[in-house]
């Protein structure tokens, strides 16, 4: 959408888009219930003085620049309420705002920077939550009663204003496929059962769920119990797709969290609190026989034993997740051959303590160094639990990077720094350089 005239918009969705809205001088933005994925920009209101912007219930995701730019918007005042930001590059990004700021009770997950004010001034940010980005908040001028979980940096800390920062991830996150759910249709429907899940009633209404990363069909949840989803449409067969896995992430955080009752009015903290709830789609990851040489071409789920033939990449929008006790093999003797994850978040591998992912060469045997390449991340990485065993280099990291937990082994180099890297609780043992670091990297051990 080019704005050039006061634009309301509504219950709308908008993907694999360039730029999906610019806004002109002056002109006002009013945004509901929108969901925008997949694109460089968002909301682009860069340079574009007075008028006003509001977003609120509503969902962006994917964009590889800013998610929300207002950049020298000087006296556009600018409100976000209740929005969730997940996988951008930049969240929100501002410069020079005269005008009021306010952000309040959003969420932020996996993001690179999750609110960045380049000026430092004139922003306020509250009762908001923070999981898993980068860099939580950067130069904000005042933020208060949010809460903090597995940032890298950017997070605070002030029992003055009733910050939290917490070990415990707020988050549920529940599979919907494989052999375990069932499907029945009648002509006005599908209805999807598992009876692992755990949902609110009608927490999901309004979500798109779609058949895979790269399809553009998606269908509407128009309501769910405590173990079942239902659809408007009615889709062939009796049973789910084997290799089809609906993933529920329940961003309403844990009753047992301290982000349900670290805000201002004592209720949740973040975009959802049961009444206004945005809009938001959730990724599928296709369990079909995961690829192993050569490039991904929709989002995947590893789990078991995945034994690789050659180099495997994922693209800047496909996203790999990697299940508790997997073990990654490497089966040729080849030191350059790697995995690349070049989206924002592409890698999901956060193990427990009882369950490690492991990723090593197919030779039990042979403890050399450099049998294969390591693991690249050309997106910000949050890795836990993971161990890296006799690779040339065991990660390199051209994004930032936080590791917990993390083992390296029998490699020639640990860990390549090429952007700020965080790591805790760690292990790395006969390797020729642990860590080397780029020019002007910033490294926390």
């Amino acid at each position: 959408i080019s704005a050039n005239a006061n634009t309301n918009l509504s219950n709308s969705h908008i993907e694999n888009i360039n730029t999906a809205i610019t806004r002109a001088q002056s002109v006002g933005l009013y945004v509901e219930n929108t969901s925008f994925k997949n694109g460089v920009k968002g909301i682009d209101s860069r340079d574009k003085d007075y008028g006003s912007i509001t977003v609120t219930k509503s969902e962006f995701s994917e964009f590889s620049d800013k998610a929300i730019d207002v950049y020298y918007a000087y006296s556009a005042p600018l409100s976000v309420s209740n929005t969730l930001f997940r996988n951008n590059n930049y969240a929100l990004y501002g410069y020079y705002n005269y005008g009021a700021v306010s952000l309040n009770q959003l969420t932020f997950d996996s993001n690179n920077y999750a609110v960045y004010d380049e000026y430092g001034a004139y922003w306020h940010v509250e009762n908001s939550l923070f999981t898993n980005n980068n860099i939580a908040l950067t130069n904000v001028e005042t933020h208060t009663n949010n809460v903090y979980f597995g940032n890298n940096g950017g997070t605070y800390n002030d029992s003055a204003t009733n910050e939290q920062v917490t070990s415990v991830n707020p988050f549920k996150a529940s599979l919907l496929g494989f052999t375990t759910a069932t499907a029945t249709t009648d002509s006005n429907g599908t209805t999807l059962t598992d009876s692992t899940l755990n949902l609110v009633t009608d927490e999901l209404v309004g979500v798109f769920m779609q058949a895979d990363a790269t399809s553009g069909v998606k269908y509407k949840i128009i309501s769910n119990t405590q173990n079942s989803i239902r659809i408007a449409e009615v889709l062939s067969g009796t049973s789910l797709d084997v290799n089809t896995s609906y993933t529920i992430v329940d961003y309403n955080p844990h009753a047992n969290s301290v982000a349900a009752t670290a805000s201002t009015t004592g209720s949740m903290v973040g975009a959802f609190d049961g009444v206004n709830d945005p809009y938001w789609s959730y990724v599928i990851y296709t369990k079909a026989t995961p690829t192993t040489n050569g490039a991904a071409t929709s989002n995947e789920i590893w789990s078991g034993t995945i034994t690789l033939d050659g180099s495997v990449s994922f693209g800047a929008l496909q996203h790999l997740r990697v299940e508790r006790g997997t073990t990654v093999r490497f089966a040729e003797n080849n030191a350059s051959q790697t995995l690349t994850l070049n989206s924002i978040g592409g890698i999901q591998a956060q193990a427990d303590s009882n369950s490690w992912i492991t990723f090593t060469s197919n030779d039990d045997t042979n403890t050399s160094k450099a049998q294969w390449g390591g693991v690249v991340l050309n997106g910000y990485g949050n890795l836990t639990n993971m161990k890296i065993d006799k690779a040339t280099t065991a990660l390199t990291a051209n994004a930032p990077l936080r590791g917990v937990n993390l083992d390296i082994t029998n490699s020639s180099v640990g860990i390549s720094a090429n952007a700020n890297t965080n790591l805790s609780n760690s292990h790395i043992e006969n390797i020729n350089t642990a860590i080397t670091r780029a020019q002007s990297v910033g490294l926390y051990v």
